[in-house]
Order: C-alpha cells, then structure tokens, then sequence
C-alpha cells in the first residue's frame, strides 16, 4: 500500500541530495519511489514548484498533493481523496513548511519505516508521512493487544471446559432416550472431548505466551 512522505529541509541544497538519496533507496530496494516533486517557500511564504534533482515525470497523485500545498486548485492533478491523503495530513505538512525551506513531496511504499527516517535525519530532514497510523510502533501495539487477547480468550475457554464437561446440557437431546448405561457411556465421551479440548487450548496458550515472551 503507498502512502505520501513530506520532507522538509532547510535549504534547497538538502533537499536536492535527498531526492538521489531517495532514488538510491529505491534501487537498494529499501522501498519503493513511485514518484516526487519539489517545492519551495521563499521568505515571503510563496511556495512553488521546483524539479526534482533525480529528475522523471512527476505522478499525477504527488502532483495533486504539491498543487494543495503550493494552494494551486487540485483539479486535473489527480483525486487527492482516492490517494489517500487526509485534509489534516495537508494542513499539518503546509504548517511544517516554513519561510526559506525546501520539501520533497514523495509517493512511497515501505515495509520498514527505519531506512528512509535513518537517511533523512541524516540529511536534517523532517519526515511527514500520511498514514502515521501504520507506523512500526503502532503496527506492533496492535499486533500484541490482539495476542493479548487471544491469549485472554484462551483462558477463559481453558477455565470453562471442564466445567461445560459436566453439564446437563452438554449432553445431546436425544441421549434422553438412550438406556441408563448407554447414556452414562455418551456423557463420559462428552466429557473426554471436553478435557481433550481443554488440552489443546492449554497447549495453544502456552505456545502463544512463549511467542510474546
């Protein structure tokens, strides 16, 4: 899935060099560069469209993106809204972009958020991106919380499966036709179930708790 990276540099120069430096990341496969464009504010607070020092067509999502920054109107720059990008994400890469400095505007796929942050801190940059949700951090937060839950449901199940062996109405309706002995042989393979059952998820909780761990 492809989001948008806002860079912002004090100087043009930087922002020059981190336009090959994201080129490079692309051909050392570290994420994917779909396209990039360069603007500009001058000390006045006019901002403008610069090329790109690695140079190419600029798509048409990045495109949208630079006209709503620079305040041009987006229409015929591609649909801002099919792309992804959040009024909120406009407003706060706008108000990042100060008088004198230079930013990369940037369509990008990653799988780690750590190589681009690395070479762009580098540089001095500021990195903006629109779907800060879906951050590393937050991914991980969201994976442990559904383990942790997992692991909850687990147990409770574990607790209540030998309890539910004993019910009444854990044997089948029909069973109540069945002779005294034949009924007593149903309910302990009912009950043998349960406490396989309850093996399993004791075991399933074990190994989920040592993957966490």
């Amino acid at each position: 899935m492809s989001q948008f990276a806002v860079i912002i540099f004090g100087d043009q120069a930087k922002a020059n060099e981190a336009s090959r430096v994201l080129t490079e990341l692309q051909a050392d496969n570290s994420l994917v560069l779909f396209s990039q464009a360069v603007i500009a504010k001058d000390l006045a607070g006019t901002v403008s469209l610069m090329a790109p020092a690695s140079g190419g067509a600029v798509g048409s999502a990045v495109s949208g993106l630079a006209s709503r920054l620079i305040g041009v109107p987006v229409g015929g720059h591609g649909d801002l809204s099919d792309a992804g990008v959040l009024d909120s994400f406009c407003q706060e890469a706008a108000d990042a972009l100060k008088p004198g400095a230079t930013a990369i505007v940037a369509e990008i796929s990653e799988d780690r958020l750590g190589p681009l942050n690395t070479q762009m801190h580098a540089l001095g940059g500021q990195v903006l991106r629109s779907c800060n949700s879906d951050s590393e951090g937050d991914e991980i937060a969201k994976q442990t919380a559904r383990q942790i839950a997992n692991i909850e449901r687990l147990n409770a199940e574990y607790v209540r499966a030998p309890q539910d062996a004993d019910k009444p109405g854990e044997t089948p309706v029909d069973a109540v036709t069945l002779a005294p002995d034949e009924r007593a042989s149903n309910q302990s393979i009912v009950k043998a179930n349960a406490e396989a059952r309850s093996a399993k998820l004791s075991q399933a909780c074990g190994l989920t708790k040592d993957a966490l761990g």
